[in-house]
């Protein structure tokens, strides 16, 4: 077989690998590209709470950077719920008994409140104790529990609609998340 032959079958294969790979692309794009917007906005909005603070001075926006890590580390917790629960509704929402999937619906939203319940006293638990992990505590402590309460005050809420978002995502609803996302986000940001 010569190399010009060679060429030919590999592009064939290659070609023909694209082409059978299209309509995944093209599925997968249908899901993916509200979602890059919902991270987003998500960016977008945790810029804007650095630039406000940025405003009130430098000591101010350290601890905003830092408590936004320390709530951050706890959001992940919503996350990791919220995958679990996709993985489990997808599978429920393609089946044919829909009250299998409205109960499980049902479950990880009350799983999701217990759990930023829980979450949220934990961290009002550990907030006198964050400013240790602070490099700089004498200025930053006076910022930080304030910072954090405010946080924290709002998890319960964010890890729900979190857990929502999922919900809508495994039930190919994802850009009724979009508009969720893009409306909560605009609101924090005003």
């Amino acid at each position: 077989m010569s190399l010009h032959e060679k060429i030919i079958i590999v592009k064939k294969k290659i070609i023909n690998n694209i082409k059978k790979s299209l309509p995944l692309i093209k599925s997968s794009w249908k899901v993916s590209w509200p979602i890059i917007l919902i991270m987003f906005f998500e960016f977008f909005m945790a810029m804007t709470d650095i630039y406000i603070a940025g405003k009130f001075g430098k000591d101010v926006k350290a601890a905003t950077g830092f408590a936004t890590q320390v709530y951050a580390f706890f959001i992940m917790i919503a996350h990791a719920i919220t995958i679990g629960s996709v993985s489990v509704l997808s599978r429920l929402y393609t089946e044919t008994n829909k009250h299998k999937f409205k109960s499980a619906v049902y479950t990880s939203l009350v799983s999701a409140i217990t759990m930023g319940i829980i979450v949220f006293i934990i961290g009002m638990v550990i907030i006198p104790y964050v400013n240790l992990l602070s490099n700089d505590a004498n200025k930053l402590d006076q910022y930080i529990p304030t910072l954090l309460q405010t946080y924290f005050i709002g998890i319960i809420f964010h890890i729900t609609l979190v857990n929502i978002n999922g919900a809508l995502r495994s039930s190919k609803k994802v850009l009724f998340s979009m508009y969720i996302m893009v409306f909560a986000s605009i609101l924090n940001i005003i």
